[in-house]
């Protein structure tokens, strides 16, 4: 009870008042950390897999929510943002926010199959999931994970796109350029492990390898999005004021 009083208030205080975008970050974070905690509590009292995968996913959240107090505070941030042609920095906007929102995705997915399959995997096929391509929605073991494998595949063709179209606007912006870098070889490295996860059946170290990585992927995807809307936004300015001249 006195957990959930000071998230409401947290949440009220954080809605109603008028503070710099950070300081509104931090109570945010708070929040979650909040509500992570009254989470963990009903995991550790109810043995239930909604639980677990609301309290993973939330940590997730907060570990992406982290990273955009540490860019948002940073120097990097305060030096301004990347110019290029607005329809480039559009199109890349749309394809960094599609590739976060399906990250988030294919983390959700493979919560669902770390927590539901605690003991091992349903599946542990490459190719195939349960020995078919398109296995029934039922059981679900076998079809969350057929749905964690083919997600995968969506992910990586928009991280290649993503990386693609920012390539050439963000070689030359120093740190920024090694997002495009990132978003090739950590989706491989993600796929790579992901094999082994499956043919050494949920190994211990493995799997926490796999996700270490995903949760770097996210962080990447993350910044990635941030950047290319602050690009999109300065890019868009810069176009307004060119017509008025």
């Amino acid at each position: 009870i006195l957990s959930a009083s000071v998230l409401a208030w947290l949440l009220l205080l954080l809605l109603k008042t008028q503070a710099a975008p950070l300081l509104k970050l931090t109570s945010a974070a708070l929040v979650i950390v909040v509500a992570q905690a009254i989470l963990g509590g009903l995991r550790v009292l109810v043995v239930s897999d909604p639980f677990g995968i609301a309290h993973g996913c939330l940590g997730q959240l907060f570990y992406g929510l982290l990273v955009v107090i540490a860019l948002m505070a940073s120097r990097a941030w305060n030096r301004g943002a990347i110019r290029s042609s607005a329809g480039r920095s559009r199109r890349l906007s749309l394809l960094a926010t599609a590739l976060f929102a399906a990250t988030s995705t294919q983390l959700l997915l493979g919560a669902v199959v770390r927590h539901t399959q605690r003991t091992g995997l349903a599946a542990t096929d490459l190719l195939t999931t349960g020995h078919q391509l398109l296995p029934p929605s039922l059981p679900f073991d076998v079809f969350s994970i057929f749905l964690h494998k083919s997600w995968a595949i969506v992910v990586f063709v928009l991280a290649l796109s993503t990386a693609a179209v920012a390539r050439k606007p963000w070689k030359v912006h120093g740190w920024v350029a090694a997002l495009p870098v990132l978003l090739v070889m950590l989706p491989i490295i993600q796929i790579t492990l992901g094999v082994f996860v499956l043919f050494s059946n949920k190994k211990f170290w493995v799997t926490n390898i796999h996700v270490l990585n995903g949760l770097i992927f996210l962080a990447a995807t993350l910044v990635t999005m941030i950047t290319a809307w602050r690009t999109s936004a300065a890019s868009g300015h810069l176009s307004r004021n060119a017509g008025r001249l």
